[in-house]
């Protein structure tokens, strides 16, 4: 049979896990607090030099906010224009992704659109 460690032995070890633990702990949280002050500082100090720069260059909140938005669009993927169309419900399909039920198993060149078919 195994010989447990006594309650003295269990205790002390316990003691050693929740001491460093602790310790650790609150390392842990005085770094979140200098993140944190540190972040502030800096943040603080970025806003005034945007302030500064759109007070040079005439820049408005409404030119950020419409270059923000140009932005965003343009990370975004264009739009595939249609390879193939349904001759019976002018749905088209792109010819990436998943093959619509209406071209499955079908010679796809009778679906492509030819110059001047696309919708």
């Amino acid at each position: 049979m195994k010989d447990w460690p006594s309650t003295a032995e269990r205790l002390k070890v316990e003691s050693m896990v929740s001491d460093r633990y602790s310790e650790l702990m609150k390392r842990y949280l005085s770094l979140q607090e200098e993140i944190a002050a540190v972040r502030r500082q800096e943040v603080g100090e970025v806003m005034s030099r945007i302030v500064r720069a759109m007070s040079i260059y005439g820049i408005s909140l409404e030119d950020v906010r419409e270059a923000a938005r140009k932005q965003s669009k343009a990370g975004s993927r264009p739009k595939r224009e249609p390879r193939y169309m349904d001759p019976d419900s002018g749905r088209t399909w792109t010819g990436k992704g998943r093959p619509p039920r209406w071209i499955i198993g079908k010679d796809v060149e009778q679906f492509l659109i030819r110059s001047g078919d696309a919708s």
